[in-house]
């Protein structure tokens, strides 16, 4: 379960009741209160309060804590304070907290009207899901939905590869500890760019998984995505390029299966030289 109502802001509340009054007692007996306040959206949909108890069980908790001794409020608010630290320099559990900002929409991206959602500072469309849109008047729409649902300098990010291999019809593997990865470009079409691939998997024992992966697409050029990012009204559209690592005239490794390694590091050109194959981030700034 995730909490409903500004999730982020509850250790800062907590925090608050805690700097509010020397009274361990009545500061034990607002946080209960707090915590029943709480509400909670289920990994079912389904809302409750954090603290689903009777008006009558309140109530004895309530006594129960008139009865705990100060030395012992102390040690157990001593221990909350350590548990609120831990949770504020910790990735995870804040994660977990934030969770409860989340608005889940399935819907087609294509349908949505600006404006019905809250607007977004970041829109991603990475591992080149947009090149699912063949058609330019497709893209352009769903471009458009983007640039009417981005606050004010948001950032639309697509994910988009290409290079002299990126049409070839081959098949590429590289071997893991768990299995061997192959990448298949089955068919390529010249006249529109559509190009579909597989991905495949082959295990230790002997046994395969064929196609585990299918992407149908229409690979589309850098100069296409830009030309139509400014054409919905993005105000700047910047390229990053990512760097590769650089090949040893030396190097006679049996393992090397040709491929080109990204670094992961990219950095923003107007200008580069073709590779085999390539990797960029073209992102839109609204």
């Amino acid at each position: 379960a995730v909490f409903e109502r500004d999730a982020t802001q509850v250790l800062q509340r907590f925090e608050r009741i805690t700097e509010s009054g020397s009274d361990l007692l009545q500061l034990a007996l607002a946080i209960l209160q707090h915590l029943r306040d709480l509400t909670v959206i289920k990994l079912t949909g389904s809302r409750a309060a954090l603290l689903d108890i009777s008006d009558d069980l309140f109530d004895q908790c309530v006594a129960q804590a008139n009865q705990v001794e100060a030395t012992v409020l102390a040690q157990c608010f001593d221990r909350f304070s350590r548990v609120l630290e831990g949770l504020e320099n910790s990735r995870v559990p804040k994660l977990v907290i934030e969770m409860g900002l989340l608005e889940l929409v399935q819907a087609d991206v294509l349908e949505i009207e600006p404006g019905s959602l809250e607007p977004a500072d970041i829109v991603a469309a990475l591992n080149f899901s947009f090149c699912v849109f063949k058609q330019r008047e497709q893209l352009r729409r769903y471009f458009a939905n983007v640039h009417g649902g981005l606050a004010e300098q948001g950032l639309l990010i697509l994910e988009i590869f290409g290079g002299t291999k990126a049409i070839d019809l081959d098949e590429e593997e590289r071997e893991l500890d768990a299995f061997t990865y192959h990448w298949e470009q089955e068919w390529f079409n010249p006249l529109t760019n559509e190009i579909l691939c597989h991905i495949h998997f082959e295990f230790p024992d002997g046994s395969k998984l064929d196609k585990a992966f299918t992407y149908d697409w229409r690979l589309w050029s850098v100069p296409e995505l830009r030309d139509l990012l400014y054409e919905v009204g993005f105000s700047d559209v910047k390229i990053y390029w990512e760097k590769v690592e650089e090949e040893s005239e030396d190097d006679e490794d049996e393992d090397d299966d040709g491929m080109l390694r990204g670094t992961g590091e990219y950095e923003q050109l107007e200008e580069a030289e073709q590779q085999d194959s390539w990797l960029v981030y073209v992102v839109g700034v609204r």
